[in-house]
């Protein structure tokens, strides 16, 4: 399936600590019993589970619910509750007992606006202008294709930026040209 060039949040998590699981279900506009039950992780006792999201609650000393969403915990949440990200930000932005404890935003280049060798080879010669301390290239195989990654910062700090071949990465080729930022 071809797609234009678009941005989307990949990667969403946050706790609440005046909600519960269920409040959480209802914040997201989602169905309760499409979820399931299941062991909790990080020291949480439960965690309800539905298509990428991930609800974790209960446990000794957790007095917050933590909700975590990968990329097609987000896509569940666009497609099958109210998927409004303006409405869920202002919540949870206009709230103290909520906290964001990961954001991920991608664009994906899927017209060819960006060429990956060339890129890397910016960074190789040192035409870049960045904040970053560490940036750098990283040359990889899966399978017999070359996957490069292109990163600025650390994976430790509060901001950290890669340009990849997602392509490559979910063994996609028939997707064409897919780069994700």
């Amino acid at each position: 399936m071809k797609y234009d060039s678009l941005i989307l949040f990949d990667w969403f998590s946050f706790t609440a600590k005046h909600l519960d699981e269920v409040g959480i279900v209802q914040l997201l506009g989602l169905d309760i019993s499409s979820f399931e039950t299941t062991y909790g992780v990080r020291g949480y006792a439960h965690r309800l589970y539905y298509d990428g999201i991930n609800i974790n609650f209960g446990g000794e000393g957790k007095e917050e619910v933590w909700c975590e969403m990968s990329g097609q915990g987000c896509r569940a949440f666009e497609s099958f509750g109210h998927g409004k990200w303006n409405l869920l930000f202002e919540e949870i932005l206009s709230c103290k007992d909520f906290n964001i404890t990961r954001l991920d935003v991608a664009f994906d280049d899927h017209v060819g606006m960006f060429d990956l060798r060339q890129l890397a080879s910016y960074v190789h010669k040192k035409h870049i202008v960045s904040d970053f301390r560490k940036h750098g290239v990283i040359y990889d195989y899966k399978g017999d294709q070359e996957a490069i990654t292109i990163y600025h910062g650390s994976p430790k700090s509060d901001v950290y930026f890669r340009i990849y071949d997602k392509a490559i990465e979910r063994n996609r080729e028939d997707e064409g040209h897919w780069l994700r930022f």
